[in-house]
């Protein structure tokens, strides 16, 4: 959470925890202490939709997470930017590797 802290100096953050749901959400408070939930099966579906509601609108996301998804094909690209933040070695497997590159090639994101 030491990266979120540094950008919640500067901008109003609002932290989604979900795996294959969304588990909690909240506007992050750098006093606070978090125990961050999910380790779940990864879908990234539910944290866009999640922005995507008219009362969660954002100007941009960074999402945080290890790249292994299963739900690519049911995304639609939101409408703001998105940086993605891998935050473990599973990019470096063939699948998420291609998945990724993916995104990449077609602007999905």
């Amino acid at each position: 959470m030491s990266e979120i802290g540094q950008i919640a100096k500067y901008a109003k953050v609002t932290v989604v925890e979900a795996d294959a749901e969304i588990k909690n959400s909240y506007e992050y408070n750098p006093k606070k202490k978090y125990k961050v939930a999910g380790r779940g099966g990864t879908a990234y579906k539910p944290a866009f939709d999640f922005f995507n509601k008219k009362e969660n609108q954002v100007d941009g996301m960074i999402y945080f997470g290890d790249m292994d998804c299963f739900d690519t094909e049911k995304l639609v690209k939101p409408r703001y930017p998105v940086l993605w933040a891998i935050v473990a070695a599973k990019i470096l497997q063939q699948t998420s590797e291609y998945r990724f590159e993916f995104w990449l090639k077609n602007d999905a994101y």
